[in-house]
């Protein structure tokens, strides 16, 4: 059962997105959180991208991790950042190349960032 919802959302030209620093954990990793109930896996990400980050998130894309209780959406972001949450979040940050102080292992966060390049290209040129 999907328990978790994270986004993996790019600015228009696809080169940089979106991590929020996690004040607890100390390091960088992609928004995200808790699926409530009654609320599907894409409107918690949605959520949680709007909550950690106050920007919009427009989903393109997703997959459920491999363990099977994450689900990644991925798409572009609009707006301005707004850290509405610092006890739990306390900076976003916009990247090219992943930092080195993540929350997760660096693995992870490269199998979607490649997934997210390849995929959403299709996807908009399918949409037109």
């Amino acid at each position: 059962m999907v328990k978790y919802a994270y986004v993996l959302a790019f600015s228009q030209d696809l080169e940089n997105y979106i991590m929020v620093h996690h004040a607890t954990r100390d390091g960088w990793e992609m928004p995200g959180g808790r699926i409530m109930k009654k609320e599907t896996a894409e409107q918690a990400a949605v959520r949680e991208f709007k909550e950690e980050t106050g920007l919009n998130f427009k989903p393109l894309a997703s997959r459920f991790h491999q363990d099977g209780v994450g689900y990644i959406a991925v798409g572009f972001f609009t707006g301005t950042v707004a850290v509405t949450r610092p006890d739990e979040i306390d900076a976003v940050g916009l990247f090219f190349k992943l930092p080195s102080d993540l929350s997760y292992p660096h693995e992870e966060y490269m199998e979607y960032i490649d997934w997210a390049r390849e995929v959403i290209p299709k996807v908009k040129a399918l949409r037109g």
